[in-house]
């Protein structure tokens, strides 16, 4: 999946936009102030780092391993709450949308 299409997926929301508070990296989807999606579009590091629900994070995590895992480039205490996706290893589209709408809908 290409970069715009990931971003134009996310800003298909009523009231979703792109934001940069951390610099030129990661690019970030907020919705009414909060992050849903970071995106970080380095081709040797593509991944997307989701919100989830902690049980529901952990199903994907199983379901998908080494291609789901827990937000490891945020704090500890929010990893329960985020996964980070390899978008480079194989992961279908329809997969990644289901995990990206349970993104929006954890706001």
């Amino acid at each position: 999946m290409e970069l715009q299409e990931l971003i134009d997926y996310c800003l298909a929301r009523e009231g979703s936009v792109v934001e940069f508070p951390f610099g030129d990296k990661p690019v970030c989807i907020k919705m009414n102030g909060r992050i849903v999606a970071e995106i970080w579009p380095d081709p040797d590091d593509y991944k997307i780092t989701l919100r989830c629900e902690p049980g529901a994070g952990e199903l994907y995590c199983e379901k998908y391993p080494g291609i789901v895992v827990p937000g490891y480039h945020v704090p500890l205490r929010q990893r329960r709450f985020k996964n980070t996706v390899w978008l480079d290893r194989g992961l279908a589209w329809d997969d990644l949308k289901e995990m990206i709408d349970h993104s929006f809908d954890c706001r």
